[in-house]
């Protein structure tokens, strides 16, 4: 897997540590390139240097642009999609890894993660979105490259998808940068892009999802029970609002599809469900998210899933 960072980066500790919870000395937007391999119980963490990329070479490419094309190759000879993915509030560097290499093995995909300094700490929700914030253009640059790159070497294209996975708070992170002058439609580069469990307000999420850009489709999911989005509804009393991973009322978005799985067998009050194995012991969740994460469609799963018009959802049973 590909780690893409604005973190801090530890080279005196181990690799599970190797990126730590503050945001690079240089700047929030400076990013760093690793490829991360596991090694026996451990991992292998190989940063990658653009700095020092073109010096002495006239035809030089940036390591970054050298990944992507191992990367095109990987997926076209193994025929395999690809998911970039973006994690939430209280995730530590550890965290990330160990979650990056679930979705890798369970979907049979390449993952990149776009990792940002999440304290992964309970009490820290106020600084983790501050942070998310501050994290916005760091985002917006690593999706400005890569779209390059789709750009650039269209022509070698591996025939696989790209989907774009959000998850909790790292809505919060994508809804800020939908929001910013910095934006210009960089999602288009992704077939699906899925929003699950998003901490962020439900009420107004109408006024900034429509500017989401994307090649197939654009999926919310829910669950009414989420205990996090509960208990992040409840921090803060009146001042946070219903947050849309959370409810199934107003769901009237004309370019999102939304899927509730409030009531599918196993869910419970799980915030990731698309990463943890007890909701994912039910076969229609998992062939769900297969499919979605895959790039492909919602209308592609054969059973377990039904269009509620009342509520405008797919419920997953």
């Amino acid at each position: 897997m590909y780690i893409v960072t604005n973190r801090n980066i530890q080279n005196s500790h181990p690799a599970i540590r190797r990126f730590g919870k503050d945001f690079n000395g240089e700047a929030y937007d400076e990013l760093r390139l690793a490829q991360v391999k596991r090694q026996g119980q451990g991992w292998k963490i190989e940063i990658l240097d653009e700095s020092s990329a073109s010096k002495g070479r006239s035809d030089a490419r940036w390591p970054s642009e050298d990944t992507f094309l191992e990367l095109q190759k990987t997926m076209r000879t193994k025929k395999r999609n690809c998911v970039f993915y973006v994690h939430g509030f209280m995730v530590s560097f550890k965290d990330l890894l160990a979650r990056a290499a679930f979705i890798e093995r369970k979907y049979k995909v390449e993952v990149v993660a776009f990792t940002w300094p999440s304290d992964g700490r309970a009490l820290r929700y106020r600084n983790d979105k501050r942070d998310a914030i501050r994290s916005v253009h760091a985002l917006d640059r690593c999706l400005e490259k890569l779209s390059r790159y789709m750009t650039k070497y269209h022509d070698l294209a591996c025939g696989q998808s790209f989907t774009l996975l959000l998850h909790s708070m790292g809505n919060y992170l994508f809804k800020h940068l939908l929001k910013s002058s910095v934006y210009q439609g960089e999602t288009l580069l992704f077939d699906n892009i899925v929003m699950a469990a998003a901490d962020v307000n439900h009420h107004d999420h109408l006024e900034w999802i429509e500017r989401v850009k994307f090649r197939r489709r654009l999926y919310v999911t829910i669950n009414e029970n989420d205990y996090a989005l509960g208990l992040s509804r409840a921090k803060f009393g009146s001042l946070q609002r219903t947050r849309l991973g959370h409810s199934t009322r107003g769901l009237a978005s004309r370019k999102a599809e939304y899927i509730d799985f409030t009531r599918a067998k196993n869910i419970g009050t799980s915030h990731a469900y698309f990463a943890e194995p007890k909701p994912l012991a039910n076969p229609n969740v998992r062939r769900v998210f297969h499919s979605i994460l895959n790039g492909g469609l919602i209308e592609d799963v054969a059973t377990g899933v039904q269009y509620n018009m009342q509520t405008n959802a797919h419920a997953v049973s």
